[in-house]
């Protein structure tokens, strides 16, 4: 979506690590930019996961000093105006809800 924006294919970088987990995945990205001396970067997820994803950034990426951004981008899965219409978005919104309160629990009790 990036590239079709007008962003040059070089400044993209897809993660494509094999992580199991949004907080694994944080720290890995975390790892790849501080091996590349980046200390800026734009976090780019689906609608519905931008608020959980902003959460476990600025824990993860916010001791090292790295400076990021949260975008959300649309998901045909989960449209933001209608998504209690359908049982995918109802789905996605209540599996999602358990999560936040998940990740604010596990930082709460200083789980990493």
């Amino acid at each position: 979506e990036a590239i079709a924006q007008g962003v040059p294919a070089e400044r993209v970088l897809t993660l494509s690590s094999g992580a199991s987990f949004t907080r694994e995945e944080i720290q890995q990205m975390k790892a790849l930019l501080t091996r590349h001396g980046w200390n800026h970067v734009l976090l780019v997820t689906s609608n519905y996961h931008a608020r959980r994803v902003r959460i476990i950034a600025r824990k993860v990426l916010g001791e090292s000093g790295i400076a990021f951004r949260v975008v959300s981008a649309p998901d045909s899965e989960f449209p933001a105006d209608g998504w209690w219409r359908t049982d995918t978005g109802q789905s996605c919104f209540w599996l999602e809800t358990q999560k936040v309160v998940w990740t604010y629990l596990e930082l709460a009790l200083g789980k990493d």
